[in-house]
């Protein structure tokens, strides 16, 4: 099977090694989802339009309660990285 650049046959190839680049793809997709995930495992509850809410919330353990790994520290940053992960996804 040759290998082909700019539209000529450029060297010799295998099937295998095309397959091979596919599984590799593969790999880097799964890996860019699974840090998209860790990325969206943050709870963002309680930090309202930004800026937090006047509600004494349990953010924990709310964060917890809804299944979510960790909950996101700055209020603000919560709200502008929603764009990170609708970006990937």
């Amino acid at each position: 099977m040759p290998g082909y650049t700019h539209m000529q046959k450029a060297m010799p190839s295998s099937v295998g090694m095309w397959a091979g680049s596919f599984a590799e793809s593969l790999l880097d997709d799964l890996n860019v989802l699974k840090s998209t995930f860790d990325d969206v495992d943050q709870s963002p509850l309680g930090s309202g339009a930004a800026y937090g809410v006047s509600l004494e919330i349990d953010r924990e353990y709310t964060s917890k309660l809804l299944g979510f790994g960790k909950v996101q520290n700055n209020s603000l940053y919560a709200q502008v990285s929603r764009v990170k992960s609708q970006a990937v996804t």
